[in-house]
């Protein structure tokens, strides 16, 4: 048994398990310390590879080895485009969980922490006077916030379940949830992480890539699995490295 905060992460077989392997697309672990591309562990039909615009390896500052820092001026980090039926909610594949860990140097002002899809469908988590945004839109939309403090690590998570509930995740622990989202349809604007890469949409309305929303501050471990992952899961992917509870 792992411990994580004030609770057990399990008793008996670890969850994860192959049925989070198989169903992981996407694994960047940002563990290089050179040149502008980030790994895709995953691999996934060998698309899937973060391009860094001008971010700064930090070898031995991540949460989990290594990580990316983001400057909040022209720094980001830019994946390659998804447009695949296998991420429309309702179609081939209807359930979804995005994670990562960030450290924020600055949560005031609005500022893009990751973002796929496009302005009209698909996902956004953000930060805006003090708070962690999750979103997910298409027909119909999503949104949970949550407060966070610059200078520490969290690690995100949001799931999106068949039927469109969502749930937003901080260190382990649900935060709130949403089932006042539909569907989300193809995209094919550019994705990636720390700044608005083409369109995308927050709580308060579209934003494209003019408006910018830089992020400053570190960035590691982001996954996509094709699934919605369950709290025993969610609280494994952080149990290695303990995160505090979010009250």
């Amino acid at each position: 048994c792992c411990s994580c905060g004030d609770f057990a992460i399990w008793a008996g077989e670890d969850p994860r398990t192959n049925s989070m392997t198989n169903a992981l697309a996407v694994d960047i672990g940002f563990d290089e310390s050179e040149g502008a591309i980030a790994m895709d562990r995953a691999d996934f039909r060998g698309l899937q590879r973060g391009g860094l615009d001008g971010c700064t390896w930090m070898p031995d500052g991540g949460r989990v080895s290594g990580c990316v820092f983001l400057d909040g001026v022209d720094d980001g980090v830019r994946l390659n485009r998804f447009n695949y039926t296998v991420y429309d909610i309702g179609n081939l594949c209807s359930e979804e969980t995005h994670t990562l860990w960030f450290k924020p140097e600055d949560n005031r002002g609005t500022h893009l922490l990751y973002e796929l899809g496009g302005g009209g469908q698909g996902r956004a988590i953000y930060l805006a006077a003090g708070s962690l945004y999750f979103g997910a839109f298409g027909d119909g939309s999503a949104w949970v916030a949550v407060p966070v403090t610059t200078g520490q690590w969290y690690h995100a998570a949001w799931s999106i379940r068949d039927g469109g509930t969502c749930t937003a995740y901080l260190n382990g622990f649900p935060v709130g949830s949403s089932s006042t989202l539909t569907a989300i349809g193809r995209h094919s604007d550019q994705s990636g992480m720390g700044r608005v890469w083409e369109n995308t949409s927050l709580q308060s309305g579209g934003v494209s890539q003019d408006d910018g929303l830089h992020y400053s501050g570190m960035i590691d471990e982001f996954r996509l699995y094709e699934r919605a992952l369950t709290l025993q899961e969610v609280r494994a992917l952080c149990c290695d490295n303990a995160a505090p509870r979010v009250s």
